[in-house]
């Protein structure tokens, strides 16, 4: 990828996403998953990415190639992004999970809001809450990168325990300072996160 001045952010993202093989098997088999929520725009970002995806490893990929349209594509969903500054990639790997999420959505119409019985075996409640959750957004991203993070509240006085769920895309994980750097691994990193 040809960095554009200031995108190492952006070439180090679409780096990540494109060598994930669902992801990228996704958008090489079936194309684009526009679902039509980008008409208020006048560039869908999932029709950018996978045209990105098809440049960067389909037949005749090309050896060096200039993410500028794709740029562009996701600064008029973010204008964060606008401007060639320098950012944060985890912010922006947020902002592009969101929006690929936004115009790859299966779900059609507006779900409803409806408060959550929190009854049941814990297990009961994440699949309600998880349920709940893909009845706003279910997408091939969904599949991918989705998950749901659960807290436990137990009150100190009548030992009443609540549990609630909240879905995610992506993760801020520390790295544990109790490692060495050198031998730091995803596991290492995730049990950090759950301390």
């Amino acid at each position: 990828l040809q960095n554009l001045g200031n995108t190492c952010y952006l070439n180090s993202i679409i780096q990540c996403l494109v060598h994930t093989p669902e992801l990228a098997q996704s958008f090489l088999d079936n194309g684009p998953c526009d679902t039509g929520r980008s008409l208020f725009r006048s560039r869908s970002i999932a029709r950018a990415f996978g045209e990105l995806v098809k440049q960067l490893l389909g037949p005749g990929a090309a050896a060096t190639y200039s993410p500028r349209e794709f740029l562009n594509c996701i600064s008029t969903w973010d204008r964060a992004f606008s401007g060639g500054r320098q950012h944060d990639s985890q912010e922006f790997l947020h902002s592009l999970l969101d929006a690929l999420q936004t115009e790859c959505n299966r779900v059609k119409g507006k779900a409803k809001y409806k408060e959550l019985k929190g009854k049941g075996t814990e297990e009961q409640q994440a699949d309600e809450a998880w349920a709940y959750a893909k009845s706003w957004f279910d997408s091939c991203i969904n599949d991918i990168f989705g998950g749901q993070l659960q807290s436990t509240v137990v009150c100190q006085k009548c030992k009443n325990v609540t549990h609630c769920f909240d879905p995610f895309l992506d993760l801020s994980i520390p790295i544990p300072k109790n490692v060495p750097a050198a031998s730091v691994n995803i596991h290492d990193c995730l049990r950090a996160f759950t301390e």
